[in-house]
């Protein structure tokens, strides 16, 4: 199962898509802190963390690069990827992981999440736009100061239009 496929999928049925993006809080200090083996064994903590709230067979859990993880939601709407993104949240931070910076206490993630309807544009469109969506409201999650959720409203999509010499409006 890719983005695209599920994106395709989604147009097919009717039915939403979300995507979650989630982000280890200051994972550099706790790496450069702890070292790699500790890093690894964190990384694979938040993402068995991940897995047990994302139970669905649809949904897909994957490392999206670094300290970030993505969560698809196939068939779930806008509410349910904020209720998925904080329960991922408050797991995470009941691991009660310690943190090095005496400051943080414990490890802690923030996560941003964006959905789409069945809407019928490009599929490559709409996967790039769905994560541009999750990644901006995952960095204003982090920006709020981290150990928080924050989400965009479903892409919707812009109408076509075409413009026709002599019409006296657009055509959609």
């Amino acid at each position: 199962m890719t983005l695209v496929d599920e994106i395709r999928r989604a147009a097919r049925t009717g039915n939403d898509l979300s995507l979650i993006l989630v982000d280890i809080d200051y994972f550099k200090t706790f790496n450069d802190t702890y070292g790699h083996q500790q890093g690894d064994a964190c990384l694979k903590a938040v993402a068995n963390a991940i897995r047990g709230v994302v139970r669905r067979a649809s949904d897909l859990v994957a490392r999206f690069g670094g300290e970030e993880f993505a969560v698809l939601l196939p068939n779930a709407t806008t509410r349910t990827a904020a209720i998925v993104a904080e329960n991922i949240r408050a797991a995470i931070e009941a691991l009660q992981v310690e943190h090095p910076d005496p400051s943080k206490a414990v490890l802690t993630v923030s996560a941003g999440y964006a959905s789409l309807g069945s809407e019928r544009l490009t599929t490559d469109l709409l996967a790039t736009d769905l994560i541009e969506r999750a990644d901006r409201a995952l960095y204003r999650a982090k920006a709020a100061g981290r150990n928080r959720v924050s989400g965009e409203a479903r892409v919707m999509p812009q109408p076509r239009v075409t413009l026709v010499p002599n019409a006296s409006k657009p055509v959609t």
